[in-house]
């Protein structure tokens, strides 16, 4: 069983070289522990495929998302339970030992574990509204757990108000109470132009409602008729005022972003955490292995992993 995860920890370090190497490492060490019947080699290899698990489930019961993730997390918790069974059943037919240092390292990176998986959620960035803040295959490290109340300016994750099992990442530019408007582009927040070096806009055109926001004609935006209604309730003297507990995002490439505009307000309770880091970047090729559109592994192809985004800090 030993042997067996720390292949599957090898095959998942092919598409996300990162923590799947990582992993793979981990499990090649209890794996040479339990081939050298050391006892707390098979149990620590247990708790660790336990720990994260528990502070992901932990997570997930926080934040109110048992509806779209249990089925994923059931899954999870049958197979690593099964798997935890077997070696803890190896392990007690081994000869008792008192290796200080596998029993107390199993603890603590046990303990590590548990405590990454409660604060920090990995995303893959699938498409550019970001960019060039973030781009399409950017691994992103999110803190979840203690990320408080977003403030201006500030990227988020969050589900959308339209549908709940889809998650973007944006950028915070009104809280409740403001109020904003988009004049031929330029973003007004209570009256003043923020300063936003981060923008970006690829097209030359101007779109009667993207453009001119909240006021534009929406005859040829796909929006949401109680989004429509929402923005009319909402809409005072050319300005959108943000309700309490709302909040208004937008992304950076702001001629094609999918986000408050079309979506709608964003909900605390829909924030999901803060981005603290790319961790990985990979420039994903348009084709794909096979035909049932497996993508291609970012170690197949070394030359498209964006070297100078890992690790970087947003």
């Amino acid at each position: 069983m030993a042997g067996l995860l720390t292949v599957l920890h090898g095959v998942v370090g092919l598409w996300s070289p990162i923590p799947g190497l990582f992993l793979f490492g981990l499990s090649a060490l209890f794996t040479a522990g339990v081939r050298q019947r050391i006892r707390w080699a098979a149990f620590g290899m247990a708790l660790f495929l336990l720990a994260p698990l528990a502070g992901s489930s932990l997570l997930v019961a926080f934040e109110g998302d048992f509806r779209s993730e249990w089925p994923t997390l059931a899954l999870r918790w049958v197979f690593s339970a099964i798997a935890a069974g077997f070696l803890v059943r190896a392990g007690r037919a081994m000869p008792k030992d008192d290796s200080a240092t596998w029993k107390y390292g199993s603890f603590l990176l046990g303990v590590i574990a548990f405590a990454l998986s409660v604060f920090f959620r990995a995303y893959v960035v699938p498409t550019g509204g970001m960019e060039n803040t973030v781009l399409v295959g950017d691994r992103i490290l999110t803190q979840s757990f203690g990320a408080g109340r977003p403030e201006r300016g500030q990227l988020v994750v969050y589900r959308s108000p339209q549908n709940q099992n889809a998650t973007f990442i944006k950028r915070v530019v009104a809280l409740p109470g403001d109020r904003l408007r988009i004049v031929k582009k330029q973003l007004f927040v209570n009256g003043r132009e923020p300063q936003e070096p981060f923008v970006s806009h690829l097209d030359s055109f101007v779109d009667d409602f993207r453009d001119f926001f909240p006021v534009g004609n929406p005859s040829t935006a796909p929006l949401h008729p109680s989004w429509l209604e929402a923005i009319t309730k909402a809409t005072a003297n050319g300005e959108l005022i943000v309700p309490p507990g709302k909040y208004f995002v937008l992304g950076d490439n702001r001629d094609r972003s999918l986000d408050s505009r079309y979506l709608g307000f964003v909900d605390q309770r829909d924030i999901k955490g803060t981005p603290a880091l790319i961790y990985f970047s990979f420039d994903p090729p348009d084709d794909r292995l096979g035909s049932g559109g497996v993508p291609t592994p970012p170690l197949f192809t070394p030359s498209r992993i964006r070297w100078n985004r890992l690790f970087l800090s947003l």
